[in-house]
């Protein structure tokens, strides 16, 4: 993702600000739904231009055809509904922009499947579900996935996705 000048940028879900510090050319607007967070994300943007809402995924104030780019990383395992939270990024992206996220998801593998639906009670009371479907959330909320990039065989996922 190489941002240019005079692009707006959406982080969805900006947390403590660990992407912060790579933040390059164009305008940042992230947010999140913790104040805490926003809070220690400020620390970590010292020195970039960037603006951080309190903002909940599932209700982005935004208007239509906004953002240039719209990037997550490990965001809608956590999204009460994820397909929401996507639809909103999707309607605040402009046709045509590009979306990045960085999900884990429900891996591919039948075999290692069930493992996954049994732990994901136990790890949901933590906050994240580990067997959602993001990669077929993302094509339900209209994007055309154009790369994927599988880490730690199919459970970390990098999917690059655009607004048709």
């Amino acid at each position: 993702m190489m941002p240019q000048k005079g692009e707006l940028i959406l982080e969805i879900g900006v947390g403590t600000g660990k992407n912060t510090p790579f933040y390059g050319e164009g305008e940042y607007v992230s947010f999140d739904v913790s104040r805490k967070m926003i809070l220690k994300a400020k620390e970590r943007a010292r020195g970039k231009e960037v603006t951080l809402l309190l903002a909940d995924a599932e209700f982005l104030p935004f208007k239509d055809n906004t953002s240039d780019k719209i990037f997550s990383t490990f965001v809608f395992c956590s999204v009460e509904n994820p397909i929401d939270g996507l639809n909103e990024a999707y309607r605040v992206l402009k046709h045509g922009g590009k979306a990045f996220f960085l999900e884990h998801m429900l891996p591919k593998s039948r075999i290692v499947q069930p493992f996954f639906h049994i732990l994901n009670p136990f790890v949901r009371i933590l906050g994240p579900e580990i067997n959602r479907k993001t990669y077929k959330n993302i094509k339900k909320a209209g994007f055309e996935i154009l790369e994927e990039e599988k880490l730690f065989f199919t459970v970390f996922r990098i999917i690059e996705a655009k607004k048709v």
